[in-house]
């Protein structure tokens, strides 16, 4: 098992319909696919949760579409989705500065 982390994330539909959501972080490039780099916007990363490598493939093809999740990490048995998910669960997120005011 392998931590992922999740990011929030708001997809825009059409012009009066954007859905808020959450999901994995390797799971941006699908949503890009299908909706448009330009119509989903990434928020900050929620949390981490563990996520089984061998299983995922399968997941993610039945949430998307095999054709889909193929064209973004190739067939199942490449090993591209399992590098962007070590890739992802190695970069931990800066914390961000608060500024005080003293007065």
């Amino acid at each position: 098992m392998t931590q992922a982390p999740i990011v929030s994330v708001e997809i825009r539909r059409d012009a009066h319909t954007t859905t808020p959501t959450s999901v994995f972080k390797h799971e941006l490039g699908i949503l890009c696919s299908l909706y448009g780099k330009e119509n989903v916007s990434v928020g900050n990363p929620l949390c981490e949760r563990e996520i089984d490598l061998d299983n995922e493939y399968s997941r993610l093809v039945g949430k998307y579409g095999e054709k889909v999740v193929a064209g973004i990490f190739g067939v199942a048995e490449s090993p591209a989705l399992a590098n962007v998910i070590q890739s992802n669960a190695q970069q931990k997120p800066v914390a961000k500065a608060t500024a005080s005011a003293k007065g």
